[in-house]
């Protein structure tokens, strides 16, 4: 690039360069008429450059001694200025240099991005008291945008609560690095297993962010509502609960903590993500908490957002698949164990409810549709003892039809379905699988987190015993078809 230049028409000679260097020696006097017979003008970028280049002159080096003269120049200035924190109006002449050091802060904040300039934005704020003036404030949504990320946290907070516009930006944009970078990469590995991510240096910025502001909690809040009814992530189910309970570990974040009326429900569900299980005492717990919320109370949509968690839905279905395997495999009636079910299916009914609730502004607490649930229980105890005891095709087809019966009329039998055929998956039971996947209607709206997991039973599925998994493709090419997950079936199958 410099040979091409050097090539080309420059405006001023090597000769000329030389004679400029002898001649900026003489004065100042010299430099506007060396400008005016080359054309050297403000604006006219591209002979400046070449005119420097020529003089060996380089630019990074103009820049920070630029930079650094300005910095001395306004930081001498400051220096000599005493600590304006509180001042009297009548008093003209510190009014006076008030104005004066307003005016560096607005004038290196605009600069901020620039680190060597920040040095004077944080010395003429700390001679106004370490506060931003109020005039100033409503301008961070509109002239100093973004500007504010540059100050301390407690300045943020402080413009944050003052500015609604400025606090919805800045924490949609924490809100988005936490729900994009938690979801599933969609691809399973070659072992089988779905990689996640959890950014937690996030959650601890959004819980640092909080800290003992009651309205920027409640800012945040509103986000996660919105913004789990608008994109049907769970991730922000993940988000409420995980910030609740990071927010103590910060100061006055206890403050914050004791102030949200779903304090309960997470200290239970708290112990539940440090057992990883949720347990029938649990459930019992959880049904109790949800009871004491008024009727029509908009805090219930909280709290089925908080039961939606991903890794407590995944629990409570768990316990529920190992309930209904301890059913079979002591030759139980299913309706000996409905009361355990009907438990943990009612944790689980308020924790699918929530975005319904959310979406229709209807609170009102959901119930459980018993007959359909126990015709589901005793259908699925039923398939899963169909292969133990080889029972003949007719008696299967009955199975199904009663599946196909209560997934119609339950929302938790819809939700159960993957789950079940992951434990057949984990059993070899070809049958179960095919079965429980054609009964799921069109539409169903599927956890990421059970679909991962199913997956990940198939691949185990693969490296135990692949010609049997392979008798299963077409069935899963049409399930994967129907939910938008034929990429990850074929993939099963590369």
């Amino acid at each position: 690039a410099m040979s091409k230049r050097k090539q080309s028409s420059c405006m001023i000679g090597r000769l000329d360069a030389k004679k400029t260097q002898d001649l900026a020696s003489l004065g100042p006097a010299v430099i506007p008429r060396i400008q005016s017979e080359n054309s050297l003008s403000v604006g006219n970028f591209e002979p400046m450059l070449q005119f420097l280049d020529i003089l060996g002159l380089r630019r990074g080096g103009l820049y920070n001694r630029m930079m650094e003269g300005v910095r001395k120049s306004l930081m001498d200035k400051l220096e000599n200025l005493p600590n304006l924190e509180a001042i009297d109006e009548e008093n003209a002449e510190k009014m006076k240099l008030r104005e004066r050091v307003e005016k560096i802060f607005r004038q290196s904040l605009s600069f901020s991005h620039a680190y060597e300039l920040r040095p004077v934005m944080l010395e003429s704020l700390k001679k106004l008291g370490g506060d931003v003036p109020e005039g100033m404030i409503p301008q961070f949504s509109t002239k100093y945008k973004q500007m504010e990320r540059h100050l301390p946290l407690s300045l943020r907070r402080k413009i944050w609560e003052a500015n609604e516009e400025c606090a919805i930006r800045e924490l949609g944009i924490m809100i988005a690095n936490y729900t994009q970078h938690s979801k599933s990469d969609g691809v399973a590995s070659s072992s089988g297993d779905v990689k996640t991510g959890r950014p937690q240096d996030t959650l601890m910025t959004m819980a640092q962010t909080v800290s003992g502001s009651w309205k920027i909690y409640q800012t945040l809040l509103k986000l996660f509502r919105g913004g789990y009814v608008a994109s049907k992530n769970d991730k922000y189910c993940q988000i409420r609960l995980d910030l609740l309970l990071a927010l103590p570990f910060h100061p006055k974040g206890q403050e914050v903590y004791k102030k949200d009326p779903c304090v309960k429900l997470a200290s239970v569900l708290q112990q539940c993500l440090k057992r990883k299980q949720v347990s029938i005492g649990d459930a019992k717990a959880i049904l109790k908490v949800i009871a004491s919320v008024p009727q029509n109370h908009p805090v219930l949509g909280d709290m089925s957002m908080m039961l939606n968690h991903p890794e407590i839905s995944r629990l409570v279905q768990r316990e529920i698949v190992k309930i209904m395997g301890s059913v079979v495999e002591k030759k139980l009636l299913p309706r000996l164990a409905m009361t355990q079910f009907g438990s943990l299916s009612k944790v689980l009914l308020v924790a699918k409810s929530g975005l319904d609730m959310m979406e229709k502004k209807n609170f009102s607490k959901p119930k459980l549709a018993t007959v359909a649930v126990n015709i589901f229980y005793t259908a699925v105890a039923s398939l899963i003892a169909s292969k133990i005891l080889s029972e003949e095709i007719d008696k299967v087809n009955k199975i199904a039809k009663l599946l196909r019966i209560a997934v119609k009329e339950s929302l938790i039998a819809r939700h159960l379905l993957l789950p079940f055929a992951s434990r057949a998956a984990r059993m070899i039971d070809k049958q179960s699988v095919q079965i429980l996947l054609s009964v799921m209607p069109k539409g169903t709206r599927m956890d990421t987190a059970a679909v991962d997991h199913f997956l990940e039973c198939l691949y185990r599925w693969k490296r135990r015993m692949p010609r049997e998994l392979e008798k299963l493709a077409p069935v899963l090419s049409k399930w994967g078809k129907r939910f938008g997950l034929l990429p990850r079936v074929e993939k099963l199958f590369a």
